[in-house]
């Protein structure tokens, strides 16, 4: 771990458009510094990669009711997912400059208005290794964020963009799980071959547990974590859950003919959701067999929802049971990303095929639908004042979306 460290040529724009080169030096941080809960009982709407360390999707704040487009803002790199703050801040993850694999990599902030609000170079891969990162940032509730980026970092910058530490794991692997920050400000990072790691606020390393992933990280508020399986072809048996306990023990496994990737969601009594079935904490199936898609959500409602095959059919199912509640196949056919709910339920859907559509959490009927982009990348993220951003493209460029 690395505390102090000076930025590399951090570069703000203003609103009006002025540029300003500012390269900011930092002495050492303060443990006691990093662990301010300034936004301790106003949490972030969208804070991680489906919304909360649980991985459930669910938004603090109402969604858009029109589909309209706000603004777009134009980036040469796909940006997996965005985090948004209580302040209506967008984070994207980090991505490329001016051109794809040119080896310039940024992480930018945007403010609600779609202007940028800072944006900082970080050091990119060496050629030969994987040069994109493909993940997104996490908000803690101290107004920090923290990203992945190249050569296997995991950086932490404060609301204003002074880097507070970095860690660096493997370089010659992909750095693509999006971390997880609980309650407590820890962070849970997964690398392949690095394994899954969990730091404290101020970087140090609690414990490393082997696993092996496609996904993200959920955690549970007991401590307890779990990760999604790794999808192969090979018909000789792969993981497909991993169960740790708080220490980064691992608990139990399951595993399937061909692997699953599929997402892990905890529910609030500590069920865990993975593609069309659940199991209880212990590892016992509580119902269904956890196989189909991987783009699934959980609403406050009681509601599971999951995608069934790769035409756009979403299945809504009540968490406890099982029991189906109502099924739609979207117009037209098209495969989903990964799915958001607000605050009143509303199910938000992003398709491979460009379309934004809302429906009712009672019957699954379609409240909007409209075209915005060519094809999308990334799940709707439910913002500040009825906003949803999601990372497209039109006629070949990468556009992160505001829609409303």
């Amino acid at each position: 771990m690395y505390l102090g460290e000076q930025p590399i040529a951090p570069i703000r724009w203003h609103e009006s458009s002025v540029m300003t080169n500012l390269i900011k030096s930092m002495g050492l941080v303060a443990t006691a510094t990093l662990a301010v809960s300034a936004f301790a009982g106003n949490p972030h709407p969208w804070a991680m990669y489906r919304s909360d360390m649980f991985r459930t999707g669910q938004s603090l704040s109402p969604g858009p009711d029109l589909g309209v487009v706000d603004w777009k803002y134009f980036t040469y790199g796909e940006a997996p997912t965005v985090s948004v703050s209580n302040t209506g801040q967008v984070f994207l993850g980090v991505t490329f400059h001016e051109a794809i694999w040119s080896n310039e990599e940024y992480f930018t902030v945007l403010e609600p208005t779609g202007a940028i609000d800072w944006r900082l170079k970080v050091p990119p891969y060496r050629w030969g290794g994987s040069q994109g990162v493909f993940s997104g940032p996490a908000l803690d509730s101290g107004g920090n964020v923290v990203i992945n980026a190249p050569l296997g970092q995991l950086r932490k910058y404060d609301a204003q963009g002074n880097l507070l530490w970095f860690v660096t794991g493997r370089e010659d692997v992909t750095n693509n799980s999006t971390p997880a920050i609980d309650q407590f400000d820890n962070i849970f990072h997964y690398q392949p071959i690095f394994d899954l790691s969990k730091y404290t606020p101020a970087g140090g390393t609690t414990f490393r547990a082997a696993g092996s992933s496609q996904s993200h990280v959920a955690v549970f508020t007991n401590g307890d974590f779990a990760i999604g399986g790794v999808r192969t072809n090979e018909p000789h048996g792969s993981v497909d859950i991993t169960y740790y306990n708080s220490f980064g023990t691992m608990r139990w496994q399951k595993t399937s003919t061909n692997g699953r990737n599929g997402q892990v969601i905890f529910g609030p009594d500590n069920t865990v959701y993975q593609g069309s079935g659940a199991y209880n904490p212990d590892g016992t199936v509580k119902w269904g067999n956890p196989s189909g898609g991987h783009n699934n959500a959980l609403g406050k409602n009681g509601q599971y929802y999951m995608d069934i095959g790769a035409l756009a059919t979403i299945r809504a199912v009540n968490a406890q049971t099982g029991a189906q509640i109502w099924q739609i196949t979207l117009p037209p056919v098209g495969a989903i990303q990964p799915m958001a709910i607000d605050s009143r339920d509303r199910v938000y859907v992003t398709t491979t095929q460009g379309y934004f559509f809302v429906l009712s959490p009672t019957n699954g009927a379609i409240l909007v639908q409209t075209r915005i982009a060519d094809e999308f990348f990334s799940g709707p993220v439910i913002g500040l004042n009825n906003r949803a951003y999601a990372v497209g493209q039109r006629f070949g460029k990468s556009y992160v979306y505001s829609i409303r």
